[in-house]
């Protein structure tokens, strides 16, 4: 199945190709997890945001969450600050 994914001020080791910040259609597996997509594509899971469908993605779901064919996924780091 194809999803399409776009990365934003992230860099994927698994896929440099999808660094340029557009969105570019990716082949999974039928059935893939959010979780699947994040290892093969070699990001650290517990810095990354999530959206699919344009819906934020709690990371406890990112296992168990799973794409289908045509969905959009948005990934993007966690920024942490203020006081």
């Amino acid at each position: 199945m194809k999803v399409r994914v776009r990365l934003i001020s992230l860099e994927a080791a698994a896929a440099p190709e999808l660094a340029d910040h557009h969105a570019h259609d990716l082949e999974l597996p039928e059935l893939a997890t959010v979780a699947e997509l994040l290892e093969r594509l070699g990001l650290a899971p517990s810095a990354l945001g999530v959206l699919v469908n344009d819906a934020a993605l709690a990371s406890a779901l990112r296992a168990s969450t799973r794409l289908a064919s045509g969905d959009q996924v948005v990934l993007f780091p966690v920024i942490k600050g203020g006081s």
